[in-house]
């Protein structure tokens, strides 16, 4: 079930955020992923990514 607490989250796959900013010109130089250990769903991979681009 779902917490009213915190909510429910959907987000768009890493292929598709990445692909999207390479396609519109952007180069990626630097690449961050993040994990709360709260979270269950951390024991199987990132919570958090972030890139760092540039405009070409």
């Amino acid at each position: 079930t779902v917490n009213p607490e915190y909510g429910y989250e959907f987000s768009h796959t890493l292929e598709t955020q990445i692909r999207g900013q390479l396609k519109n010109g952007l180069a990626m130089i630097d690449f961050y992923e993040s994990r709360d250990k709260r979270h269950r769903l951390s024991r199987y991979g990132s919570d958090y990514i972030a890139t760092l681009c540039i405009k070409l």
